[in-house]
């Protein structure tokens, strides 16, 4: 079959050589033709051009064609390449069927002593194998229990971390709710002082972990001084800023929630104040931030501060609020205390 399959490949080979050349033939023909409509020939170029035309296609041509005829008609109708891939699939099958035998035959021959092997030496050890197999089942077996158990926990994580989540979009949801719910929730007191529930606590602990050197928080206000509707010689920029302390002006809030960033909120109340103070003309000139246990302080963990900038009950702060370029000034002194305090 080998042979059979060299000799039929050789034909693919020769009919494929044969249609190659009758394609070159046919186009040096029409090159020719071309060549022979040119009027500048003369008679002898024109008479050489004619008898190579007549030669290419009155013989050679019809003699290649009449050989491929003859290779095809061989083929009996059948498609030569298809003819030769079946020839092949046959030699593979062919091939793999012998070497399956053979591989049985040179396999027969050992197996007596396999067999008497396999009685003195590998079945002891694979019974020995089998052993030790199962106590790593046994180990594996263990491993997935703890798996389990730890997945278990990350799902109880998972589902936990969704309900704050679920609890704080309220919140985000509705910015003018005016009592606590969801997540913002009292859950309990010590000493008549309300405490952090704990599922908030965890996110003010996640925030200072994650956030704490990257971002911050800056409430700006305007502010007021005396009774509604009285007129005050308070004036200037404030920066109140809320620590860890018991001492915050809020008692039912002092022992809230212990761990701000005491530092960092002060070091930002200090640079915004300094920059900001400087940068406008207010006649107040305050040197020192206040510590206030406002709302907006209090409920997030960002190094955070609330500015108040003038005194919306003060004539002399509201004619320069009403001029852009002091709350220009305020934004400069701002963005320099902002710079400073990522800087230093």
């Amino acid at each position: 079959m080998q042979a059979e399959f060299n000799q039929l490949k050789e034909k693919v080979d020769t009919i494929k050589a044969l249609e190659s050349e009758i394609a070159q033939l046919n186009e040096q023909l029409n090159d020719l033709e071309e060549q022979l409509s040119a009027e500048e020939l003369t008679e002898e170029q024109r008479k050489k051009l004619t008898d190579d035309i007549e030669l290419i296609r009155d013989t050679v041509i019809p003699g290649k064609e009449s050989d491929l005829s003859a290779l095809l008609a061989e083929f009996h109708g059948e498609d030569p390449d298809t003819k030769l891939e079946d020839l092949q699939s046959q030699l593979t099958i062919l091939a793999q069927g012998i070497s399956d035998i053979s591989a049985i035959i040179d396999d027969f021959d050992t197996l007596t002593d396999e067999i008497q092997e396999l009685e003195n030496v590998a079945i002891p050890a694979a019974i020995a194998d089998i052993a030790k197999i199962n106590g790593e089942i046994s180990a594996l077996t263990k491993d997935i229990s703890d798996l389990d158990t730890k997945i278990a926990t990350a799902q109880a994580k998972i589902t936990d971390l969704d309900d704050k989540a679920k609890a704080l979009l309220s919140i985000l949801a509705n910015p003018s709710l005016g009592s606590r719910t969801g997540i913002y929730s009292h859950s309990r007191t010590e000493g008549g002082r309300h405490i952090i529930n704990d599922k908030l606590k965890e996110i003010f602990e996640l925030t200072r972990e994650k956030y704490d050197k990257d971002m911050i928080f800056i409430a700006i206000h305007c502010n007021a001084s005396g009774n509604p509707g009285s007129s005050t010689t308070a004036s200037g920029v404030q920066v109140y800023y809320r620590d860890s302390s018991t001492n915050n002006g809020y008692t039912a809030y002092e022992k809230y929630y212990q761990n701000y960033n005491d530092n960092l909120r002060l070091k930002l109340a200090k640079s915004l104040l300094k920059h900001t103070r400087e940068n406008t003309s207010f006649k107040g000139k305050w040197s020192t931030p206040f510590r206030k246990d406002f709302l907006v302080l209090r409920e997030q963990n960002l190094p955070s501060v609330l500015m108040e900038i003038g005194f919306v009950n003060n004539p002399e702060d509201v004619k320069l609020l009403n001029q852009e370029q002091t709350r220009e000034n305020a934004a400069k002194g701002m963005y320099l205390g902002i710079v400073e305090y990522f800087n230093n």
